[in-house]
C-alpha cells in the first residue's frame, strides 16, 4: 500500500487558545482546533478537525478533571495518575510518560533533509483523511487490531480496519475488527492507542514500505479522533481501554458449552433426532442451532416467520428439542426480502437503508458460479433491503418483532451477517454506506442483544446474542463466537 507524505498538510499547534479543568485547545497551522483532554488515569484524547457527522457511541468515557501546566514556552503537559501527555506546538511534537518514564513518543524516523518521514499529524489536502504517527523503538511488538488471522504482533504489516465478509482465515479480511492496539513497551511501561471513528482504518505497523520505525494511521473520517494509553502493563492498557468503550457483561454459563448445528436440518423432526441421539450418546452439549434455512422460507427470509411448510406450530417443535436439555438458538439477518410483505411495510416506513433519491436500497448478491460466496453448500439470499438502525423508529420495530420468537421457545439469536452495507447507501441519520459500514455490526447486535434482554427475560440467565461481526464497543454485547470456515487445505488443514 503507497503512502505520499506530501499528500498531507502537517499540523502544528501554533498556539494555545485557553484550558479547562480536563485539558485545553490549541489553534493549528490547517486552521483547525486540536483538542486535549483527559479521560481518567492514564487516558488522553487527542481531537482535531470538524463535528458535524453523526458519534455511534464508541466511546462511553467522559472527560475528567486533571492537571494542566505549560513548564516552558510552548510545551504543555496533562497529568492523570500518575500518566502524562506532553505536547510542543511547532514543529508538533508528543511525549506519553509515566511515573515520568517517556514510553511512547510522536514518529522520530527523519528524512535526511531533517523532517520526520510522516506527519506527526497529517491532514490530506484533498477529501476527509488523516494520518498520524509515532515511534516504535527497536523490536518494540505490537498487538491487537481485532480479528486478524496472521501472526498476533503486527510489527512489519499493513492492517485494515475494516469489517469484511472474511469468508476463511488465510487473508487480511476480518468480520471483527477494532482499531486499537497495545504494547508491552521496551521495558519502562505498556502503551495503547485506540482510534475513535467509524471509517476504514489503515494501520502501517513498522511498514517498510512507510517506516520500519514508526506505527502510522490513515483514517478515513472528517476528523481524527485518538486516545493515547499509558499503563505499568498491558493488563492495565486493556482495562483503560474497556472502560473508555464498554465492557462485557457476564455470560450464562450454557453458552459457553458445545453449540451443536448444521448445514442444515431440513425438517424440525431431523433436529429432535439429532437431539435425542446427543443424549443417548451422552455427548455434553448446550445448545442446537437452526440455521438460516432450517427455519425460514429462504424466499422470504428474514421476516420473523416460520416457514409454514414445515413450522405449522413452532412452539411445539422447539418444545420437543428442549426436551433433551438443550437451549435452541436461530439465525437471522438484517436483510428482509423484496418478495416478503415485510419489505414493503418497512419501505413506506422508511426503516430500510435508501438509494441518494430515497428509495429502499435493494441489496442483491452475487450468484455467480465462479465468484459468488454460497457455492453448492450455502443457499443465496434473495434479493433485500437493509433494515436501517439509525432511524430510531426501526430499531424499535426490529427489536420488538423478536417478542413473538422468544415466545414459542427461542433461548439465542445468532445475528448473522451485517458486513454488506453499500459505501453508496443513505442512512436517516444522514450518514452514507461508507461511514455506516463498520458501525452497522455494532447496532445491530445491540438492537438484537436488548431483544433478549427484554423477551428473553431471566430464564436463561443474563442476555447474550451469537454475534458475527463487529466494531468498537461489540464486546458490551456478548457473545462474538462466529468464525470464518477454517478449510482443511494441505499444511493449514485443522
Amino acid at each position: 500500500m503507497d503512502f505520499d507524505p506530501t499528500a498531507y498538510l502537517r499540523v502544528d499547534a501554533s498556539g494555545g487558545l485557553g484550558a479547562s479543568a480536563s485539558g485545553a485547545s490549541f489553534a493549528t497551522s490547517t486552521g483547525d482546533i486540536l483538542e486535549v483532554a483527559s479521560f481518567g488515569p492514564g487516558v488522553f484524547r487527542l481531537r482535531i478537525g470538524p463535528n458535524t457527522r453523526p458519534d455511534y457511541g464508541l466511546v462511553l468515557g467522559r472527560a475528567q478533571r486533571c492537571d494542566v501546566a505549560q513548564p516552558a514556552q510552548g510545551v504543555w503537559s496533562f497529568t492523570n495518575g500518575g500518566a502524562t501527555l506532553e505536547l510542543r506546538g511547532g514543529p508538533l511534537s508528543i511525549r506519553l510518560l509515566i511515573d515520568g518514564r517517556p514510553i511512547l513518543t510522536s514518529i522520530t524516523d527523519e528524512h535526511f533533509r531533517g523532517f520526520t518521514r510522516l506527519p506527526v499529524i497529517g491532514r490530506a489536502r484533498q477529501g476527509q483523511q488523516w494520518v498520524a504517527a509515532v515511534a516504535l523503538a527497536s523490536g518494540e511488538a505490537l498487538y491487537g487490531l481485532g480479528e486478524q488471522f496472521g501472526p498476533l504482533n503486527k510489527r512489519g504489516q499493513i492492517v485494515i480496519s475494516q469489517v469484511e465478509d472474511a469468508l476463511g482465515v488465510n487473508t487480511g479480511l476480518a468480520y471483527k475488527n477494532a482499531p486499537f492496539c497495545w504494547s508491552p513497551g521496551s521495558g519502562r511501561g505498556a502503551w495503547g492507542i485506540f482510534v475513535n471513528t467509524p471509517g476504514r482504518v489503515a494501520h502501517g505497523v513498522g511498514y517498510p514500505g512507510w517506516s520500519h520505525r514508526s506505527y502510522a494511521v490513515i483514517v478515513e473520517d472528517e476528523a481524527l479522533d485518538w486516545f493515547l494509553i499509558a499503563g505499568r502493563d498491558p493488563a492495565q492498557i486493556l482495562e483503560r481501554y474497556t472502560l473508555l468503550t464498554g465492557r462485557a457483561s457476564d455470560v450464562p454459563l450454557w453458552g459457553l458449552g458445545l453449540w451443536v448445528s448444521k448445514a442444515y436440518y431440513r425438517t424440525p423432526e431431523e433436529a429432535i433426532a439429532v437431539a435425542a441421539k446427543l443424549r443417548a450418546r451422552r455427548i455434553p452439549c448446550d445448545v442446537l442451532t437452526l440455521d438460516g434455512r432450517a427455519a425460514w422460507d429462504t424466499h422470504t427470509r428474514f421476516d420473523f416467520r416460520w416457514d409454514p411448510q414445515r413450522y405449522r406450530d413452532p412452539a411445539a417443535a422447539l418444545n420437543k428439542m428442549k426436551e433433551h436439555a438443550l437451549r435452541v438458538c436461530v439465525w437471522e439477518y438484517p436483510y428482509v426480502s423484496i418478495h416478503s410483505p415485510l419489505f414493503s411495510e418497512l419501505a413506506a416506513k422508511r426503516h430500510l437503508l435508501t438509494t441518494t433519491t430515497g428509495e429502499p436500497y435493494v441489496m442483491r448478491w452475487d450468484t455467480a458460479p465462479g465468484t459468488s460466496p454460497f457455492g453448492d453448500v450455502l443457499t443465496p439470499l434473495p434479493e433485500s433491503g437493509i433494515v436501517d438502525f439509525t432511524n430510531p423508529s426501526a430499531y424499535a420495530w426490529w427489536r420488538d418483532a423478536h417478542k413473538a420468537l422468544f415466545a414459542a421457545g427461542v433461548d439465542v439469536i445468532k445475528s448473522d451477517f451485517g458486513e454488506h452495507v453499500p459505501d453508496d447507501a443513505v442512512a436517516f441519520n444522514g450518514d452514507r454506506g461508507r461511514r455506516l459500514h463498520n458501525v452497522y455490526p455494532l447496532l445491530y447486535n445491540r438492537c438484537v442483544f436488548e431483544a433478549t434482554r427484554k423477551f428473553a427475560g431471566d430464564r436463561n440467565g443474563p442476555p447474550m446474542v451469537w454475534g458475527r461481526a463487529g466494531w468498537t464497543g461489540s464486546q458490551r454485547y456478548p457473545i462474538g463466537r462466529d468464525s470464518p470456515r477454517a478449510y482443511a487445505a494441505g499444511s493449514h488443514g485443522a
